[in-house]
């Protein structure tokens, strides 16, 4: 006996928030990977802060992997899921908003480094929860 097609059926909200959620982490890792190169210049940091910048943000993600499963197994699975949604879309605002300010000329350098590196391991913290 053959088993019937499943039937197609509209994709229900937490199937749009999934995949709204992992858009958005894609477009973080975008945003570091397609504008730190080109800007990272004109800001004036050096390949050994841009290095430091994404290392940072990985070594955030491995050190936060096992308080977010802690959390999934506290709180459940969807709401571990939007809080670190909500975390990826403001730090990818922050990280751009920093990067904005350095090409404004607000700062470069070792501040632009600083700012731009914690905004990347906040959103290394709030990614590592998204997977879960």
């Amino acid at each position: 006996m053959t088993k019937a097609a499943p039937s197609a059926r509209p994709p229900t909200g937490a199937t749009v928030a999934l995949g709204l959620g992992l858009a958005l982490m894609a477009m973080g890792q975008t945003v570091l990977f397609a504008l730190l190169g080109p800007v990272s210049r004109e800001l004036g940091l050096t390949e050994i802060m841009v290095g430091g910048i994404i290392s940072l943000a990985a070594v955030t993600v491995v050190l936060a992997s096992p308080w977010w499963g802690r959390r999934v197994d506290q709180w459940g699975r969807r709401p571990v899921f939007l809080t670190a949604t909500f975390g990826l879309g403001v730090t990818t605002f922050l990280f751009a908003l920093a990067l904005q300010a350095g090409l404004a000329g607000i700062w470069t350098g070792v501040t632009a480094f600083v700012l731009l590196a914690l905004t990347r391991m906040i959103y290394g913290f709030a990614v590592t929860g998204a997977q879960p």
